[in-house]
């Protein structure tokens, strides 16, 4: 029986890029056009997120990396059990 499983390190490290990059983008956009509209999100995302300065961004990229570690780790997780109980469950029907 060959099931399909997920890293677990590469999926947390590719949904942590994911995020930092999001993040940078949304701060650039923000940065770039002064509207307020980009960033109304960030502060309900990253309580601890005051405002655009280097000590806030850099804050901000830790966070992000860090939730996108946790998500991508737990995502495969979940996925690596639930696909294997999955596969098990059709080999005996």
């Amino acid at each position: 029986m060959i099931t399909n499983r997920l890293p677990v390190l590469a999926t947390s490290f590719g949904s942590c890029m994911l995020a930092m990059v999001s993040f940078a983008l949304c701060v650039a956009f923000w940065a770039a056009t002064g509207d307020p509209a980009w960033h109304l999100f960030l502060p309900y995302v990253m309580p601890s997120f005051p405002d655009v300065s280097l000590a806030g961004f850099v804050r901000g990229l830790i966070l992000t990396g860090l939730i996108g570690i946790y998500a991508g780790g737990v995502f495969a997780a979940f996925f690596n059990l639930w696909n294997g109980a999955a596969a098990r469950l059709s080999s005996r029907a």
